[in-house]
């Protein structure tokens, strides 16, 4: 067990599972497609662990955490916790320039294209899976004074200023 205090912990599962337990009774495991968002804002202590069934299985285990800084208004609101399956993340077909389908995004928290994430924020912020079709150009709206961060999994993605992120 360890603690966090003033910021939140936003995990995706792609592959594998991982359980959580924290100070406020909450926890629950997360697979494939799930995500936990954890609001540490006036302290909390949790664990992080392989649940006992994956830790026998193995097999492969791949996740990203985002950390988020609270605003300096909210870093003593109370702790908090959203389990979020795969199945309550709305999906959006994206397409490109020529209207053609090129991927798909699912919505952890904000919205895109008429749909809404189900991740309660402190502040509006997109948080968007999504994948892209190779050799597709797809536009992804930014809101104005927004920072925008593209996290690679697999592949590379060129920006329209030219800029790129990749995997490796």
């Amino acid at each position: 067990s360890h603690p966090h205090r003033g910021f939140e912990t936003v995990t995706i599962v792609y592959d594998g599972e991982v359980s959580h337990r924290d100070s406020t009774g909450a926890g629950g495991t997360i697979g494939p497609g799930d995500i936990q968002w954890m609001t540490a804002a006036s302290g909390i202590v949790h664990e992080e662990f392989h649940s006992e069934a994956f830790g026998k299985s193995g097999g492969p285990f791949q996740m990203v955490q985002l950390w988020v800084n609270l605003p300096a208004r909210d870093k003593m609101a109370p702790p908090g916790y959203q389990g979020i399956t795969a199945a309550q993340t709305p999906t959006v077909d994206l397409q490109d320039v020529n209207g053609q389908r090129a991927g798909m995004a699912r919505l952890v928290a904000g919205e895109l294209l008429g749909a809404k994430g189900p991740a309660r924020t402190f502040t509006p912020m997109q948080v968007w899976d999504v994948k892209i079709l190779a050799g597709h150009t797809v536009t992804l709206p930014a809101p104005e004074g927004h920072t925008t961060v593209p996290l690679v999994l697999r592949g590379r993605v060129k920006t329209q200023d030219g800029a790129e992120a990749t995997d490796a």
